[in-house]
């Protein structure tokens, strides 16, 4: 079945393709086949949003700790300049 992303998107087109074929003439049971496959797909997809979930949080910690090293850089430059401006006067 479905474990990655680009599985997933195309199983949602075929799902949609099948709806639009056969909407007018779908009965009860149609439907929930077309609800039971995503339903499947979803299940099978999870782990695989998990992860990715986790990876954007790591990375987005490692942004925020670039982020703030990058802050103390710049204010050490900036307090260097100004202890230059001083000595000038």
């Amino acid at each position: 079945m479905v474990e990655t992303i680009d599985e997933f998107k195309d199983e949602i087109r075929a799902i949609r393709a099948e709806l639009v074929e056969k909407g007018e003439v779908a009965d009860v049971k149609l439907v929930a086949s077309w609800l039971d496959k995503l339903l499947v797909s979803l299940e099978k997809i999870a782990p695989t949003l998990d992860m990715v979930a986790v990876e954007l949080e790591e990375l987005n910690k490692a942004v925020d700790a670039l982020t703030a090293k990058k802050a103390k850089v710049v204010k050490k430059k900036k307090q260097i300049k100004k202890k230059k401006m001083k000595k000038r006067k």
